[in-house]
């Protein structure tokens, strides 16, 4: 997923939604704090001159407010995309990967992350800014699950850098962020993330046995089977390990 055009599905005027008057009494509550402010279409002149002149600064601020959202997450999208390439790169070098490159470019991603989501979560409401922040995690995570699913030939020493750079990118946001613990669990590309990162310090046969007990059920069966392909050499018991893998898939 390309994070510069879709990294964020922007939410119609974020800003507004400070104004939002929730309840069961909303309705009435809205009546009673904006219904002075309204306009009929039918009403001359006189009457809309009537209303107050700070229905203006509220609309203006919402503009304004809207429009600097929008520049942020622009700007916010263009920063992490920078960051991730740099990420692409390293795992595609022919000389090995540098585990402190790969650190490197996954702390900016994560700083850019961090800073975006704290203004959306300090911004917005608290039901936008999941939402916002969600899809924000998930297109960053996407990318990263991207590249380690591009990967045709992964060494033991390229596996143990990857594996310590996925944990540092999927860690929680904490404390810039102050949703529930299960917020993460909605996000299928960070758990994705997160299952790569154990499956790069898990051994053939415990991958086989892991997949047999249902565990990797964000994976599908060719997503497991090229994971396997790129990490371990092509040997009996990885023969093996494919025909299992095959026939529990077509058991189910």
């Amino acid at each position: 997923m390309d994070v510069t055009t879709s990294s964020v599905e922007y939410i119609s005027g974020p800003w507004t939604t400070m104004y939002d008057m929730n309840g069961p009494e909303s309705a009435l509550a809205k009546d009673k704090a904006f219904g002075m402010f309204a306009i009929d279409d039918d009403d001359d002149d006189d009457d809309a001159q009537k209303r107050p002149a700070i229905l203006w600064a509220v609309e203006a601020l919402r503009n304004t407010g809207d429009a600097v959202f929008e520049r942020a997450e622009r700007s916010a999208s263009v920063a992490l995309e920078e960051s991730l390439n740099a990420f692409a790169d390293e795992t595609q070098t022919i000389r090995g990967m540098n585990a402190s490159a790969l650190k490197k470019s996954i702390a900016i991603s994560r700083d850019v992350l961090k800073k975006f989501c704290s203004a959306a979560n300090q911004t917005l409401q608290k039901t936008n800014a999941k939402r916002v922040v969600g899809k924000f995690c998930e297109s960053y995570a996407s990318r990263i699950v991207s590249v380690i699913k591009g990967m045709h030939d992964i060494s033991a020493d390229d596996a143990d850098a990857l594996a310590d750079a996925l944990e540092n990118a999927f860690m929680p946001l904490r404390p810039s962020l102050s949703f529930e613990d299960f917020f993460y669990d909605a996000l299928e590309q960070w758990q994705k993330g997160l299952i790569y990162a154990k499956l790069l310090k898990t051994k053939l046969k415990e991958i086989t046995e892991t997949y047999a007990r249902g565990e990797l059920k964000l994976l599908s069966e060719n997503e497991v089977l090229s994971f396997i392909s790129a990490c371990f050499a092509d040997t009996p018991l990885r023969e093996e390990c494919f025909e299992r893998i095959e026939n529990l898939s077509s058991s189910l």
